[in-house]
């Protein structure tokens, strides 16, 4: 942040899927063998922002690792990236 300290946020990530989408049946089975790599997704976007930047724009955040994890996936079969119980420290 602006104050040279190092800061933290905590989040809980859900993804939300259409079980309607031909990609559905291709990747959701692999999906919790990939956890890592979308997590990385999400530390990326999140350690990419300052504090304030982060705090400020949430939805700006989740639409950024929406389009990173859908282009990881060259698919849109997830189109939701929800945050829950999000803290900054």
């Amino acid at each position: 942040g602006a104050d040279g300290a190092t800061h933290y946020c905590l989040v809980s990530v859900s993804l939300s899927m259409n079980k309607k989408d031909p990609d559905y049946s291709k990747y959701s089975t692999t999906l919790k063998d990939q956890v890592d790599l979308i997590k990385s997704e999400i530390y990326t976007v999140i350690q990419a922002r300052t504090l304030e930047e982060a705090e400020g724009n949430t939805d700006l955040l989740r639409q950024e690792i929406l389009e990173r994890i859908q282009a990881m996936y060259g698919s849109k079969f997830i189109y939701n990236v929800v945050f829950r119980d999000i803290m900054f420290l």
